[in-house]
């Protein structure tokens, strides 16, 4: 019998790659290991920058739940008119100190009579880089040490009373109680007495009180404070405005990183500082005066209104 073999059976069997072939592999796997850890690097930086978002959003919020706290707890008041009441004692008097001075030629006047000290009005007073407001404190009840946590025993102790609360930025060269220098929004409280007292002699009335930074963080703010009609950026020093506004919008200018960066005017710094704004109600801004207050029974049934 005869055996046909074909010519092609003669060809040798490649047992493995040629080294132009694993070069390409490695050169392959090396590219799509790299744009993998690319990839990678890329979606951590973006996981990182929501998470600094989300976190500086949180702070901010913590910040304007403070601020709001406190302003929305602000006491007012005006100064009391004594003038009638004084009236009507003189009139009741048994007899008239003046006539009786003015008749005896011995009666002298002290050079040193002091004037009376007249106690001003509460609200809110403030500017566009500052606010202050009276608050009124109830008394703490008596709490244990041993109750409070760590941090609670540490903090200053609340103030009773009507007090004075001011918001302001530090720029570091005022010390804090632990001296550290104080930076970025600051809080500041002190007695309204201790404050009026101060004041006369001229003193540092929140040096008497406490001081703590709410922000170290936050490097710019404006404040606006609203009627309901106009908006202002000073209240309290203009003659026929109420003791609070309706509301007030306070911006901060928060930084991600780099303060000393942004103090020393780096431009690269200032693309780091997110600002955040909120507007602030205040309920007792919106009470009528007694002359204007409307009588319920005047309204009539087509009368509607709108609130906040």
């Amino acid at each position: 019998m005869m055996r046909f073999t074909s010519k092609h059976q003669a060809g040798v069997v490649r047992s493995g790659f040629t080294l132009i072939e694993v070069v390409l592999a490695v050169g392959l796997s090396v590219i799509l290991l790299g744009l993998l850890t690319m990839a990678i690097d890329l979606h951590l930086i973006r996981v990182d920058a929501s998470r600094s978002t989300v976190e500086q959003a949180t702070l901010v919020r913590g910040v304007f739940r403070i601020v709001a706290d406190d302003f929305r707890q602000a006491a007012i008041g005006s100064i009391q008119d004594t003038a009638e009441a004084s009236e009507l004692a003189e009139a009741s008097a048994a007899f008239d100190v003046d006539s009786i001075d003015q008749a005896d030629p011995a009666a002298t006047t002290d050079p040193l009579e002091a004037e009376a000290v007249v106690r001003p009005g509460f609200g809110m007073m403030g500017d566009a880089v500052s606010v202050m407001a009276y608050l009124e404190r109830e008394r703490p009840s008596p709490i244990t040490p041993q109750t409070l946590s760590p941090m609670a025993q540490q903090a200053p102790p609340p103030m009773a009373g009507l007090t004075l609360v001011r918001y302001a930025l530090a720029d570091g060269s005022q010390m804090g109680g632990d001296g550290q220098p104080l930076r970025g929004l600051v809080r500041q409280e002190v007695n309204r007495d201790v404050y009026l007292y101060q004041q006369q002699l001229g003193g540092d009335a929140f040096a008497y009180g406490t001081t703590w930074s709410v922000a170290p963080e936050v490097v710019g703010m404006s404040i606006a404070y609203t009627d309901g009609t106009t908006t202002y950026t000073q209240w309290g020093t203009t003659e026929g405005q109420a003791p609070l506004p309706v509301a007030i919008e306070l911006n901060l200018a928060v930084r991600t990183d780099g303060l000393h960066a942004a103090q020393a005017g780096d431009p690269a710094a200032a693309a780091d500082i997110r600002n955040y704004r909120m507007v602030i109600a205040l309920p007792a801004g919106f009470v009528a005066p007694v002359e204007e207050a409307v009588d319920p029974a005047a309204t009539t049934s087509g009368a509607t209104g709108s609130g906040v």
